[in-house]
């Protein structure tokens, strides 16, 4: 069973994501932490397979927790929350390797997805924050070239711009799932991205995918 830990200030709101992620998405919530120290603390000690993180949070905000859990556990998935994204709070977000972006505005049944795609190996955006991503991303670097990219390797990048996990894309393409790693390695390597959140903002900057 895939573990979890909740860094969420609002205790009600804790416990409502505790019941959902046992009861219908079979997840272990090993810790709920309602600051972010505590929270970084907790989650360097039970190095958990996902992390769920308000933003908005005490003795530490959620952007310096997100920033050393990726520094010290980079297979650590962490999805970010909060009623208040902008464009400039998502791009850093991203650019610090969130695999996940939720509204607190979203209903329930967008957290599932969040959290089921964030578990699979995918990067969710919701709707809000997939437009914030493109406001926040308006100019291509020269450096990114699409045209570098075969037309089978610029499927995968749409694909992984959509949150579509290797497995997933290897299904929806009809290959294998080695194939399909072999591919991103390549998109990474021609680009020179570092991480799935890079894939996916190249996607955005390229127009591969629709928010």
């Amino acid at each position: 069973m895939k573990t979890v830990i909740i860094i969420e200030d609002q205790k009600l709101l804790s416990e409502l994501l505790k019941d959902l992620l046992h009861d219908e998405l079979w997840l272990k919530v090993v810790a709920e932490c309602q600051d972010g120290l505590a929270g970084l603390e907790t989650t360097l000690e039970k190095k958990p397979d996902l992390v769920i993180l308000d933003l908005m949070l005490p003795r530490m905000d959620g952007t310096t927790v997100l920033r050393q859990i990726k520094h010290h556990l980079p297979e650590t998935k962490v999805l970010t929350i909060s009623a208040n994204f902008t464009p400039e709070i998502v791009k850093v977000l991203a650019e610090n390797g969130a695999n996940g972006f939720i509204s607190k505005g979203e209903n329930v049944a967008k957290l599932k997805e969040a959290v089921t795609h964030v578990v699979a190996g995918g990067v969710y955006y919701c709707p809000e924050t997939s437009r914030l991503l493109r406001e926040s991303l308006i100019q291509t670097p020269k450096t990114l070239q699409k045209s570098t990219l075969s037309k089978r390797e610029t499927d995968v990048l749409q694909l992984v711009g959509e949150g579509y996990s290797s497995k997933e894309i290897a299904s929806l393409l009809g290959i294998s799932v080695r194939t399909i790693e072999a591919h991103r390695s390549n998109i990474m390597r021609k680009l020179e991205l570092r991480s799935a959140t890079d894939m996916v903002r190249a996607a955005v900057k390229f127009n591969l995918v629709t928010p």
